[in-house]
């Protein structure tokens, strides 16, 4: 009888192989998201992982990464809400398509918050960044330019975001970034 039992451990995989074989269907999975650029294709592939490597205790932590691409892939391949009618909700939709990185629906967005009337300043430094995003360097300085014409307080703003430290070595982002002179006179000093 006892080798029975052990002949019966033989067969029973341990819970490091078993985490072995997640992991491996898991970065098939993974492989899919991030080289091939299809959220169809990737997101099937997430869904095959868990339909598999759900109930496993010993692939949970790969379960729960699985189930965070997943859900990524599935905002993707969402249809984009119905276009809001307000300047205010444009201009939301606008910066969420600029966060999914989808730029024709950015650009339609933004044209469309214009046309409603939204603050130039924000429509301007979303430009920037869509432009930034795509390393259109000098075109992302002239609309970091008018955003910071709109409105001044912009320019302490700049520096913090990190996808316009691309532009910290091009020509003029520092004097994008300085206050105007006059800005730096004492009150009541007056140049003669």
């Amino acid at each position: 009888m006892p080798s029975r039992q052990s002949s019966a451990k033989k067969s029973v995989p341990s819970r490091q192989e078993t985490f072995r074989k997640a992991l491996a269907a898991y970065e098939k999975a993974m492989k899919i998201f991030v080289g091939k650029g299809d959220p169809g294709k990737a997101r099937d592939a997430f869904r095959a992982f868990l339909d598999e490597w759900e109930n496993e205790r010993a692939a949970s932590e790969l379960v729960d990464r699985a189930r965070v691409h997943l859900a990524a892939c599935e905002a993707r391949l969402a249809p984009p809400p119905p276009d809001p009618e307000d300047a205010e909700g444009i201009l939301l939709a606008a910066v969420m398509a600029v966060n999914r990185e989808d730029r024709p629906e950015a650009e339609r967005l933004l044209a469309a918050a214009e046309a409603a009337g939204a603050p130039e300043a924000r429509v301007a430094w979303l430009r920037a960044s869509l432009h930034a995003r795509a390393g259109e360097g000098p075109e992302a300085l002239a609309e970091l330019r008018r955003a910071i014409a709109a409105d001044e307080e912009l320019r302490f703003l700049v520096l913090q975001e990190d996808e316009f430290r691309v532009l910290r070595e091009m020509e003029g982002f520092a004097e994008l970034i300085e206050p105007p002179e006059s800005r730096k006179e004492e009150p009541g000093e007056e140049e003669s």
